[in-house]
This record gives C-alpha cells, structure tokens and sequence, in this order.
C-alpha cells in the first residue's frame, strides 16, 4: 500500500464513476457534435476533423500498455489526476485552435488522456482496491453509461446558447473540477494489482502476460472487441454529420 492512505471503497468507487463519466461525456462523447459548427467555420471536411479522431483514438490503444503498467505497480491516483487535467487542458486548446496540424497535436493528447480516465484504467483500479470489485465494476458501467444521456444535450445547448468555442471552454472546467480533482481526491492512497497480488501472497507460479497471447480465447476476444469497437466508434462519430446531411432537425438527432 502507499504511504497516503486509501479512500473507503464507496468513496473510490463513486468517485471514480463520476470522473469517468464526465470523462467520456468530454473526451469522447461530445466531439460528434462540434463537427458541424468547426466545419462552418473553418472550413476543414468531414475527413480532417473525423481523421483527427482517429489519430487520438490510436494515441489511446498505444498510451494504454503504459498506463496499465504505471496502474499496476503504483495505483491510479497520479496517472488518472494527470490524464484527466491533460483532457481539461487540451479541450481548452480546442476552444483555440485554428491551425489543423494544431488539431492534431491536440487530439493526439486527447487520446492520451482517454487512455488514463475512461473504463480500463478504472476497472483496474476497483479491481485491486475493492474486495468485492464486481459489484464496483457494475456501479462503474451503470454510471458511466449516462455520459452521453447527459453531455450531448448538455454540449448541445452550450453550442446553440454560447457558440462552439465558449462551449468547449465551459466543458473544459467541467472536466477538471468533476473528472481531474475527483480523481484526484478518490483515488488518493490506491494501490496497483501487482502490490495486491503480492499482499494477498497467492501460491503458484508467477503471472507471464505472454503467455495469455497464444490463447484462443484470449485472440478471439481481441477480435470481437475490434469488431465491436469499429463498429461503435463509427455509430458514435458518423450518426450526426450522417442524418445532419439528409435534414433531421440537430435538436432531434441529440434526443
């Protein structure tokens, strides 16, 4: 365990529900509707802006190995606090930017970012830090399942009622007062699942990733999860500039 002392499982539970939540509302979710109004403005095509997310996706699958293992070994409380205020910091540089190689560079952060506040690094945390992690995991999911409920209408209204820019700066301090400092403050004291394993002195051979890779489960899952994960990332980013396009009114679409 950590010097600093760990929050009570309902605490670290909760809170981390919450900061994931506004994570994927901000990081994630609400990118699907500044499309429209930056491709108004500055002029860039459905490609560029939808290119740029594919780049921060792709940030997020190679920033995950080293997450994982800083989760592993040293808890969540730095690398979720820090990853959640790189999110707030880079939405905030969004609300600026003006030059496309800057989008880029900004996107490519955001995808760090998303790689050390939403689900995974999460779970991990519940997983080594809460003794009953399943029912944690579950109270997880069910809150973060309200991220889009909540921050499309929410970015929606900000957009028509302040313009994209002023929204995204509004979104920006949401995601550092809900998600940077309430990670910052729960997870406080959690400990990484090698320091768990180690405490609770499990008999029997020492765990080797490599040797789940040549498992047929272990490949058929990654295949299922790429499959579901394309499909998804394209509902997600594609639903809105698609039936924007063939006239459903944008207030409908987010309904």
């Amino acid at each position: 365990m950590s010097p600093a002392r760990a929050a009570s499982p309902s605490l670290l539970v909760g809170g981390l529900a919450v900061a994931t939540t506004v994570s994927w509302g901000i990081l994630f979710y609400a990118f699907a509707l500044f499309m429209e109004p930056m491709r108004a403005e500055l002029g860039w095509s459905k490609t560029a802006l939808q290119g740029a997310v594919s780049l921060g996706l792709l940030a997020a699958g190679i920033a995950a190995v080293p997450v994982g293992a800083w989760i592993d070994r040293r808890g969540g409380a730095l690398v979720t606090s820090a990853g959640a205020s790189l999110g707030a910091a880079m939405v905030l540089a969004w609300a600026n930017v003006g030059s496309y190689p800057v989008f880029l560079a900004i996107f490519l952060a955001i995808g760090v970012a998303q790689a050390a506040t939403l689900y995974e690094p999460v779970f991990a945390i519940v997983t080594a830090n809460v003794a009953d992690y399943k029912r944690g995991i579950i109270l997880v999911s069910f809150v973060g399942g309200f991220a889009s409920t909540i921050f499309l209408p929410l970015s929606h209204w900000l957009i028509e009622t302040q313009g994209w820019r002023s929204a995204l700066v509004v979104l920006a301090g949401i995601q550092f007062v809900f998600a940077a400092l309430v990670f910052m403050v729960s997870a406080k004291g959690t400990r990484g699942s090698l320091q768990a394993r180690a405490a609770e002195a499990e008999s029997g051979p020492p765990f080797r990733l490599a040797s789940v890779f040549g498992r047929r489960a272990f490949q058929a899952l990654v295949v299922v999860f790429f499959g579901y994960g394309l499909m998804w990332a394209a509902i997600t980013f594609h639903l809105v500039p698609l039936l924007s396009e063939r006239g459903v009114p944008l207030a409908d679409i987010v309904l």
